[in-house]
């Protein structure tokens, strides 16, 4: 892959925290404009959604004692149109013309609201026992995984019209992704003490469990791309180095690459971007080839700043 590939890719825009100028910054990649956000660095930002009318939602981190935490909405100028106060700490999705704002709560209850994302209208307001993790959606439903400590007992949520139905995923294990494909929830497990459980859990939607895909290494996120499941996961026996596990929907066979250390992950498609902060590199993986595809240095505003999230441009953060 050529030095060109990062510019022929939809654009990426990235959330930096400026401590010099004590505020946030947006840029896109490729380009030169950056946007200041009216948000001062008191408000510990850590999560940022953008939708096509360019606004940016904003998830501020909760601190210890901190009730209610915000979400900021800004037009794209960076001045914010609309403060949000939520309970716990908001985690944003975006799905179709949706926000969703996933709220963590203490461990007895979290709460997930749904917004236009044009108008900012709640649409719906849910309630769920335990700490919400991950959630999906489909046309129909809003699903949601939840783990109760009290009981040690991980929980999958299937929400809409008629109500909502609930299955149990087991003890000492704690949902680290779900997503939704071609009619089936993939629920990614990973053992809380110990080796055993680390699987991803296969449902229809009903709920009725269909297969459980045992793996070596600790799952942390899904993906799919090309007829395969894209496996994001740990080596926690040795290094607790990187792997991607490949797995085709048809055959389930697996096979697994190593990626580089890295401080987060973006994907895109066909491309999984590796992000190391403290060398400033950018590596780029590519789903086709199954390879590295080029590694290019980390761009940073003109006043630098630490770089806090990153997601695709008018669409959703990962």
């Amino acid at each position: 892959m050529g030095k060109d590939h990062l510019a022929d890719r939809p654009p990426m825009q990235w959330l930096f925290k400026n401590e010099s100028q004590s505020g946030y910054t947006v840029k896109k990649s490729g380009e030169g404009v950056e946007t200041p956000i009216a948000i001062g660095t008191s408000h510990d930002l850590v999560q940022m959604v953008t939708e096509p009318s360019g606004d940016i939602w904003l998830a501020e981190k909760k601190q210890d004692g901190q009730e209610p935490s915000n979400v900021f909405v800004c037009d794209d100028h960076g001045e914010v149109v609309e403060k949000i106060p939520v309970p716990g700490q908001p985690n944003l999705h975006r799905y179709e013309d949706e926000i969703l704002v996933e709220c963590e709560g203490d461990g007895g209850t979290s709460t997930i609201y749904e917004y236009e994302a044009k108008t900012r209208r709640l649409l719906e307001r849910h309630e769920v026992e335990g700490y919400s993790w991950k959630l999906a959606k489909d046309e129909e439903r809003l699903y949601v995984c939840c783990y109760q400590a009290d009981k040690d007992v991980s929980v999958l949520y299937s929400i809409g019209e008629g109500g909502r139905q609930t299955v149990d995923l087991g003890e000492n294990s704690f949902p680290t992704d779900l997503l939704f494909h071609d009619g089936r929830l993939y629920v990614a497990m990973s053992p809380i003490v110990g080796t055993y459980g680390r699987k991803v859990m296969v449902f229809d939607t009903a709920l009725d469990l269909v297969s459980e895909w045992k793996l070596p290494h600790a799952p942390r996120h899904l993906h799919t791309f090309n007829d395969e499941m894209i496996i994001l996961a740990f080596d926690l026996d040795k290094d607790a180095k990187s792997k991607l596990i490949y797995v085709p929907f048809e055959s389930q066979s697996q096979r697994t690459y190593a990626l580089p250390q890295g401080d987060f992950t973006y994907g895109d498609g066909r491309y999984l971007y590796v992000f190391q902060l403290e060398n400033e590199r950018l590596h780029c993986w590519d789903h086709e080839r199954k390879k590295m595809a080029e590694t290019v240095r980390l761009e940073k505003p003109g006043d630098g700043g630490q770089l806090i999230d990153v997601c695709r441009a008018g669409e959703l953060s990962l």
